[in-house]
């Protein structure tokens, strides 16, 4: 049996950037993710508190393993596709409270916002191109 799981990256904008230049920049820095991911993890826990997951909750963590320092997030969810909606939903919310907060979500069959969005999306998006093309932001 396959597990279904749901990954999430969340990018912080540099804010001293934001005012200086018109070009998005992405915060690197190591301190000021720990921080988001403190401010991320007590918005969590406002927003749901004791709720009980199906399998697993949303797990967070501040990943600089990649080429770009960032926020992370997984949670194995198995047939409670709930509880998928439900980490969406707390994440846009999130970028409504933090604008500077960009966030992408996948799942074990990839983009899946692409395929709640088909009838929305241009038609020259297939799956071959439409890799790191949707992301929820506040901006």
């Amino acid at each position: 049996m396959a597990l279904d799981y749901f990954f999430c990256d969340i990018y912080a904008t540099a804010t001293d950037a934001a005012s200086t230049n018109s070009r998005l920049e992405i915060e690197t820095d190591k301190d000021k993710l720990h921080k988001w991911y403190a401010k991320l993890f007590a918005f969590m826990d406002r927003k749901l508190g004791d709720f009980v997951w199906n399998r697993e909750q949303l797990q967070l963590f501040v990943d600089v393993r990649g080429k770009v320092p960032r926020i992370s997030g997984r949670m194995i969810h198995g047939d409670a596709v709930d509880d998928e909606w439900l980490a969406v939903w707390l994440l846009r919310e999130a970028t409504r409270e933090y604008d500077e907060l960009i966030v992408s979500v996948r799942d074990s069959d990839g983009e899946f916002l692409l395929a709640e969005a088909a009838m929305h999306i241009p038609h020259w998006i297939t799956p071959e191109n439409s890799e790191h093309r949707v992301s929820v932001s506040a901006q």
